[in-house]
């Protein structure tokens, strides 16, 4: 995740990278923006249970969402 993530900021935009691994972004940062801090997704769903509703992803995709609570998701081809 990022660092903004991490500081707890909300995720806005979630990556599933071509490894398997899962990239957790805020909305105020671009894509790949500095070094990346590691969290267990139990952690992220206490802080924000709306991150239950991500729909699976593809390797390689990437999900946004508009609303820092929204539960509705666009996905995108990374």
């Amino acid at each position: 995740m990022s660092k903004r993530v991490f500081r707890g900021q909300p995720v806005m935009r979630v990556h599933l990278d071509e490894d398997g691994d899962w990239q957790a972004f805020s909305g105020a940062e671009p894509r790949w923006f500095g070094r990346p801090r590691l969290l267990h997704a139990a952690h992220l769903l206490e802080r924000d249970p709306s991150l239950a509703c991500l729909p699976a992803l593809p390797l390689g995709h990437l999900a946004t969402r508009t609303e820092a609570s929204g539960t509705t998701w666009q996905v995108f081809q990374g």
